[in-house]
């Protein structure tokens, strides 16, 4: 089960963080103005805006 756990304004890009309930535990991924970005797996911890800003570099946000 996913949901949306927090929204935050990073850069000019307004960003949710999803929560995802695994087998494995919680993991987390990222929706970046409606996108929801495919990691090849979820992050290990909630991202900080720093974290944010180097997911968003990569997949061409900024």
């Amino acid at each position: 089960m996913d949901r949306i756990i927090e929204e935050r304004q990073v850069s000019h890009h307004q960003v949710a963080i999803i929560e995802e309930l695994m087998d494995e535990g919680v993991g987390y991924a990222l929706m970046v103005d409606g996108v929801r970005i495919a990691e090849n797996e979820p992050l290990d911890n909630r991202p900080t805006n720093d974290e944010i800003l180097d997911i968003l570099s990569t997949h061409g946000f900024l």
